[in-house]
């Protein structure tokens, strides 16, 4: 059975018309395609739940062996190994065995960095860390969900992203540097939707065909969730000493 009335001598190409049959190859087609693009977000998602894991057993180790006194100096050295890194995936390619090393690197970074500091801010701002970990997963979970499900594609904002990050970073760096408490605020805050469309560029490339790169992938949306963590931290703990 057609779906279309086709002139007897006109051939059969692609587009003009097609039968049953041949409706049912393509929607099949689809559903395969769709079906690895999400077993390939699954395969990011557990990598990604590997590097969170190992950042939270850093973190834990080193809140609880990095004494008071030494806390300044682990904080000033450990920041800077982050710089170091940081250009260092910037020159680096992206193969897999970089990218399975740069993730382990920075996880164990972001533990030695975060578990003096949460450390300090639980001191001051009881309950803070777990509520933004909650808002975090929270967010991640909402905003993959939608682009999973949506069928949208957000990568071309990828440009726009990087405009606004930069953007941010030095709005930051100047409301820091001249004490406007507001500025530094509205910063934190327009960090949390930077970051939160950080999320859904990056889950948006993994589910289109070409990145078979899951450790690239799962460092990517790494950082992005990292930021977002921070952003929600930072924020939270700002409002609480208002």
């Amino acid at each position: 059975m057609a779906y279309c009335i086709r002139p007897a001598r006109l051939p059969r190409g692609p587009g003009i018309c097609t039968t049953r049959a041949e409706l049912t190859a393509g929607s099949t087609a689809v559903r395969d395609s769709r079906a690895t693009a999400l077993a390939r977000l699954g395969r990011v998602y557990g990598v990604l739940a590997c590097g969170v894991a190992w950042t939270t057993a850093m973190c834990v180790c080193t809140g609880l062996l990095v004494p008071a006194s030494a806390l300044p100096i682990w904080l000033a050295g450990s920041l800077f190994v982050s710089l170091v890194l940081s250009l260092a995936i910037w020159l680096t390619g992206t193969s897999a065995r970089v990218s399975a090393t740069m993730l382990a690197l920075t996880c164990t970074v972001d533990g030695a960095v975060l578990g003096p500091t949460l450390r300090l801010i639980e001191r001051g701002a009881p309950g803070v860390t777990m509520l933004a970990v909650t808002t975090t997963v929270a967010m991640v979970g909402v905003l993959t969900m939608y682009v999973a499900w949506s069928g949208h594609r957000f990568s071309h904002w990828r440009a726009f992203l990087c405009c606004a990050l930069a953007a941010v970073l030095v709005t930051g760096i100047v409301g820091v540097a001249m004490h406007i408490t507001w500025l530094v605020q509205a910063v934190c805050a327009i960090s949390v939707l930077v970051f939160g469309a950080a999320v859904v560029v990056d889950t948006s490339a993994i589910l289109e065909p070409g990145h078979e790169n899951v450790v690239a992938c799962a460092f990517s949306l790494y950082l992005s969730v990292r930021g977002l963590f921070v952003s929600c931290l930072e924020l939270l703990v700002r409002s609480w000493h208002r």
